[in-house]
């Protein structure tokens, strides 16, 4: 099964896109807005995706942290319990945060495929459902 990607932005927009989600029987993977770890922080982000998905339990969802050029923000998210992130920077960092969150279960995101970001949504839900069905 395909996974769509949608970034969200807040609580509203996250449990739009699951229930879309839901909707269409679909697996989904929900990343937060570059540099989110730097601006709302992982705490913020990791008790959105807390209330997600209890509200979903169903949906097939990961939920990506994006942490911008930060190794710092990318450790702190990975020390509070993240298991995906995305970080962009120079080789050397990148090895050593990878190495690090190994040892923590986690992962670095580096997919690539396309997303629809909720932001400029003015229907989230209509707009998630449209993007993943295209996403199939």
């Amino acid at each position: 099964m395909t996974r769509g990607t949608l970034i969200v932005h807040d609580l509203p927009q996250a449990l739009a896109a699951l229930a879309a989600a839901k909707k269409l029987e679909q697996a989904i993977t929900l990343r937060t807005p570059y540099g989110a770890a730097s601006c709302a922080g992982a705490g913020y982000f990791q008790k959105v995706a807390e209330i997600a998905q209890h509200e979903y339990p169903e949906v097939d969802v990961h939920f990506v942290l994006d942490c911008g050029t930060s190794p710092g923000h990318a450790l702190g998210a990975i020390r509070i319990g993240w298991k995906r992130i995305r970080l962009a920077g120079k080789r050397v960092a990148l090895a050593k945060v990878v190495g690090i969150a190994a040892q923590a279960g986690a992962s670095l995101d580096d997919e690539d495929a396309p997303v629809l970001d909720l932001l400029e949504t003015l229907e989230p839900e209509k707009a998630a459902i449209e993007w993943l069905q295209h996403c199939r």
